[in-house]
């Protein structure tokens, strides 16, 4: 749980629905007595929660089965816990969430080739990303992600969530905040070790098309949150490609928060750098 300036919000990630590397029911009871208990065990500020900020894999292996699931055993739970609920129904509009790796369905992407080799070509990766059609194409494993965050959580956070790059304004107590959402695992699972396993680590790339995309009209925010799955070291620095530190350095200079899920470590880092001060 975050508070800034009188906003306060709820940072989860990683929630793996459909995994069984751990009990999800135990787990799940005693987050939501955490957040339903907030104000006595942390602080009375706690006591109103103005949305949830989830930074991918909310499901295991990206099928339709699992949303479902962690829609009705996670997420609604965890908006009925933090009060977001008008009207008996809980607020999907105050729920933000980006990709992860685990939300890719990789059963799809195996027919795919377009790995970040594919993307050497500058002028084929942004081709390929402000074309809509094009980049249906390279985001299919993604399909069922995108029709559960638009059809089941009726677009998320403020209706703006998908699986591409997205930004979303709200108005919190006179302050304007943007939640400027990225997609970083659109080319997870498409490149192999010599052993045959997956090898995700510097062979993903956000893309300048769809950083420029999400970062568009927030200047002059109040607040400007980030959402992506991967930190940033995990985005390419190689084969010509150096999303890495261009990711970085934009988000570093637009944002004042970043949160990213991924390492399964709860963690809260401050950095100033020439690129500017951020919390993440």
């Amino acid at each position: 749980m975050s508070i800034m300036s009188g906003i306060t919000w709820v940072h989860l990630s990683d929630w793996h629905q459909g995994a069984t590397d751990f009990d999800r029911g135990i787990v799940k009871d005693g987050l939501i007595e955490d957040i339903k208990e907030r104000t006595a065990r942390m602080s009375p500020d706690l006591e109103r929660i103005d949305f949830v900020a989830f930074t991918g894999d909310l499901a295991f292996s990206g099928t339709a089965a699992q949303y479902e699931l962690a829609l009705q055993e996670f997420v609604r739970p965890v908006l009925r816990a933090c009060g977001l609920v008008s009207g008996g129904q809980e607020l999907l509009d105050r729920f933000f969430i980006v990709p992860g790796n685990h939300d890719v369905n990789r059963e799809i992407s195996a027919y795919l080739r377009s790995d970040l080799s594919f993307f050497r070509d500058r002028r084929r990766l942004t081709a390929t990303l402000i074309d809509a059609n094009k980049r249906s194409v390279v985001m299919s494993p993604l399909r069922e992600y995108e029709e559960f965050v638009t059809k089941k959580l009726n677009g998320g956070g403020c209706g703006k969530c998908s699986s591409y790059g997205f930004s979303a304004a709200l108005d919190i107590g006179g302050h304007e905040v943007r939640i400027v959402g990225l997609n970083s695992a659109w080319l997870c699972g498409l490149r192999l070790d010599a052993s045959g396993e997956v090898d995700d680590y510097g062979n993903i790339i956000v893309g300048e098309p769809q950083l420029m995309h999400a970062l568009d009209g927030v200047d002059g925010a109040d607040l400007v949150i980030g959402m992506i799955h991967h930190p940033f070291h995990w985005l390419a620095l190689k084969d010509s490609m150096d999303d890495r530190a261009k990711v970085r350095n934009r988000l570093m200079d637009k944002c004042h928060i970043i949160l990213h899920g991924h390492e399964h470590q709860p963690a809260v880092i401050v950095q100033e750098t020439t690129r500017g001060c951020c919390v993440g």
